[in-house]
């Protein structure tokens, strides 16, 4: 929990704040118990310690792990080693960015800018 209170104190604004606060009432914390298999796993690029950990520890208390971390995942299941996991798109912590936002107009674009298929692909 730690890690997720220091990402948050450093990039969140104060809605995503007061989110990550609720979050948290829901939120049984354990300690880190990381199983067998999944220590197993050699270190790589994809294949981290802290995701050990994270992934690790939800088997050992036969929890589905909530990740968007697909790497992992697809790391995992190369060596037959296949995890419990709701996986979710990854979203960034913006609040504290949006003031400094440009929004884009159509003029602002290039000719061969297909903005269609752009506004299809963060709309799915």
């Amino acid at each position: 929990m730690e890690e997720f209170d220091r990402i948050i104190s450093l990039i969140a604004g104060p809605k995503e704040k007061n989110r990550a606060a609720g979050l948290k009432e829901y939120v049984n914390v354990v300690e880190d118990e990381i199983s067998e298999r999944i220590a197993s796993l050699p270190s790589s690029a994809r294949i981290s310690d802290r995701a050990k950990i994270a992934f690790g520890t939800g088997e050992t208390h036969k929890a589905i792990t909530v990740s968007s971390n697909t790497g992992f995942i697809r790391a995992a299941k190369q060596q037959d080693v296949f995890v419990s996991v709701k996986e979710h798109r990854p979203r960034a912590l913006s609040e504290q960015k949006e003031p400094a936002a440009v929004l884009l107009s159509r003029d602002s674009l290039s000719s061969d800018f297909d903005i269609d298929y752009f506004a299809q692909i963060f709309t799915a």
